[in-house]
This record gives structure tokens, C-alpha cells and sequence, in this order.
């Protein structure tokens, strides 16, 4: 479970996050959505403890996020926008760049299962810019899947690429949290999140402004036929009442 509590974060006067509070339950794939600039990247980063809250409180599983650095990292696996890739190297070789730069040191056996989760067994030899974006963003996430993480955290990890890989990038994060794996998915496309996943954040105001299972989400907004676009849906759902 991932419980945070009272997060701000702040950059100069500017507070990105503003007494943010979310649990998120094990094994669920929770999505975030939010017009740009809410803060979607920033919280995720600090979930993968690449920056740090100026207030409040984290629990990661039962670590204490500040007091327990190091397990956090180890049982987080984290795939960013931008493509973290060696170009020039093959899928082996990137994998094995990863392996050893982060620190994991898998066996052989444990990166082949790795690329197999996803999808590029057959790949091996393959220089990524001979690959398709959507190919990359698989191996990507193989990257972030190296140390068999129990928390999975995505941001926008299938923008711009084909349907067919979309879906089998979704396919694969069910897979993952029907094996109790908890992931938390960031987009600003509603529409992702409806094929993803268990229950959604709306992230307005530096604050997760409603919460609420799909079924849930898609009862608020079913009679409302003026919506327009995802952002009628959030102001919707934010609507106080």
C-alpha cells in the first residue's frame, strides 16, 4: 500500500503540491489524470524518490519514505517520459547496461524473463534505433522490471505510439498486477485509463480532487452528454457539491 499524507511540494513560491493526500491499495493499477501543469510529474517523481516532499508524510509498503530511503528505491521500478536508451546498443546490451549501472546485478536467466515479460525475447540483437517507438517504450519498461520491483510507477507510457502495442502494454500491466504488483499510471488521456485501470485520481489545485473505481467514474458522468472533452470529465468529477 502507498499512503501519503499532507504532501506540498513546493518550487520558489509556487506550490506544485498543496496538502495532497492518496492511498493506493496492493495490486491495484491506479491511474492519475490532470490538465497540464497539475503536478502529475511531480508527484510521481517524488513517489520514485527522485525529488522530495517539503511537507508531509509517505508510507511505502511499510517503509517510511524518508526513514527508509534505500528499500523504497529497491522496491520501486520507474518509467519517465523520456526515453532512457542507448541508441546505438541493442536490447541485450541495453539491458545489461541497466543492469549493472543501477546496481541490480540479475543473473542472465532473470533479464531473459525480463524481456520475455514484455515481449522482446526475440529481439535481442536488435539496436533500439532500429526499433519502433512503441518497441522502445516495451524495453523501457524491462528496464524498470529488472529487480522484480512490487511498485510499478508510469508516466504517459504510451503516448505516441500504435494501437496494438497500447494494448499490449496493457495486457502486460494486468499481468503484472494480477501478481499483486501495485502501479501507478499517469496520463493526460481519460480515455487510457478506462482500458487500465481499477480506479482513478484527479489531480486539480495540487490536491487529488476525486477518486473513484471505473464503474464508479463512468456512473458520474453517463447522463451528462454536453461533456466535450476529457477536461469537461475532470471538471465534472471535481465539481463540489
Amino acid at each position: 500500500m502507498i499512503r501519503l499524507t499532507g504532501i506540498v511540494k513546493r518550487y520558489g513560491e509556487h506550490k506544485v503540491l498543496n496538502q495532497l493526500d492518496l492511498q493506493i491499495q496492493d495490486g491495484e493499477i491506479f491511474g492519475i489524470i490532470g490538465r497540464k501543469g497539475s503536478g502529475k510529474s511531480t508527484l510521481l517523481s517524488i513517489l520514485a524518490t527522485i525529488v522530495y516532499p517539503d511537507e508531509g508524510e509517505i508510507v511505502v509498503n511499510g517503509f517510511h519514505y524518508l526513514k527508509h530511503r534505500k528499500k523504497v528505491k529497491d522496491i520501486i521500478g520507474y518509467v519517465p517520459q523520456k526515453l532512457n536508451l542507448w541508441e546505438n546498443l541493442t536490447v541485450w546490451e541495453n539491458l545489461q547496461f541497466w543492469n549493472k549501472f543501477s546496481g541490480r546485478n540479475q543473473d542472465k536467466k532473470r533479464l531473459l524473463h525480463t524481456l520475455k515479460a514484455v515481449g522482446l525475447e526475440k529481439h535481442l540483437t536488435t539496436r533500439v534505433n532500429q526499433m519502433s517507438k512503441g518497441m522502445q517504450r516495451k524495453l523501457h519498461i524491462a528496464v524498470s522490471l529488472i529487480h522484480d520491483p512490487e511498485i510499478l510507477l508510469l508516466d504517459e507510457p504510451v503516448a505516441g505510439i500504435d494501437q496494438q502495442t497500447k494494448f499490449e502494454i496493457y495486457q502486460l500491466l494486468k499481468t503484472l498486477a494480477g501478481k499483486n504488483k501495485t502501479i501507478v499510471y499517469v496520463t493526460s488521456d481519460l480515455n487510457e485509463l478506462w482500458y487500465v485501470c481499477d480506479r482513478i485520481g484527479i489531480l486539480k489545485n495540487g490536491k487529488i480532487a476525486y477518486t473513484g473505481t471505473i464503474r464508479e467514474t463512468i456512473n458520474e458522468i453517463d447522463y451528462n452528454y454536453d461533456l466535450q472533452d476529457d477536461e469537461d470529465v475532470m471538471d465534472l468529477l471535481t465539481k463540489e457539491k
